[in-house]
């Protein structure tokens, strides 16, 4: 029989040079959190008079249930890995699930990183490499490497507002991003709006990607806002994309994307 046990991130501790150079720890909390089979990262930001930086941290969970749980029944999270890295204030995603290799005794993993300010779109591979557990428990140092992946913008006088994607566990993304134009005349609330089809493979040591051409949607196919009580789900594997209208009743409408 099976049952459900809770965890939680321990208070924020670290050995890095960053950190040990402050005689008191700031109660730093984390910006992002990325799940993998085999650990949480947990990304914090930390500044100091010299500068911003980002701290990434590797967590598992007990090998077994602690002999004196907290009074909330609640587990800490093993810390094991860490590192620090330049400020990172992009958005994270696992990109490809994390693999042992016996070679090099060492887990590594991919995690999607996204930026994308206005009409540019920013995505990095992040390659982590996390050594094999040390028997005595002492927390070890990550790697972490990266490669550029897809850059691109939309028209000058446009918006990007939102993407979706569909990620498998080996590593292979698809997606979807939409931007919009603002219609010229002063007052106008008519909008433009265009699409564009992308694709990662990250299953091997280098990442391969695939950009589409600037499509613009027609008017009876113009995917929807998730902000005004309508859902959007896209499906990477098939190509679609379920979205439902509530106005009064909620219809459901597929997209289906070549």
């Amino acid at each position: 029989m099976r049952t459900r046990r809770f965890h939680k991130l321990p208070h924020f501790s670290s050995a890095l040079d960053i950190c040990q150079s402050r005689k008191r720890l700031p109660r730093l909390r984390p910006v992002q959190l990325v799940a993998a089979e085999s650990h949480v990262i947990a990304v914090y930001r930390w500044s100091d008079p010299s500068g911003n930086a980002a701290i990434f941290q590797a967590f598992v969970f007990a090998d077994s249930p602690a002999p004196h749980p907290a009074s909330d029944g609640i587990c800490d999270l093993r810390l094991t890995h860490e590192t620090s890295t330049e400020d990172c204030r992009s958005t994270l995603y696992l990109l490809r699930n994390s693999v042992f290799d016996p070679a090099i005794r060492a887990t590594s993993m991919r995690i999607l990183s996204f930026l994308g300010p206005e009409n540019r779109m920013e995505y990095t591979c992040i390659d982590l490499t996390l050594p094999e557990l040390s028997p005595n428990g002492s927390v070890l140092a990550m790697t972490i490497q990266t490669q550029p992946l897809l850059t691109f913008t939309f028209k000058s006088r446009s918006i990007l507002n939102q993407w979706w994607s569909t990620t498998s566990n080996d590593g292979h993304l698809r997606g979807i991003s939409r931007a919009f134009v603002r219609g010229t005349d002063r007052g106008s609330s008519a909008r433009t709006h265009f699409i564009r089809k992308f694709s990662i493979d990250a299953s091997k040591e280098i990442c391969v990607t695939a950009l589409g051409s600037v499509c613009q949607t027609a008017p009876t196919h113009s995917i929807p806002y998730t902000d005004g009580g309508e859902t959007c789900v896209f499906d990477g594997f098939t190509g679609r994309m379920h979205h439902t209208r509530g106005e009064g009743r909620t219809n459901l409408e597929i997209i289906e994307f070549e």
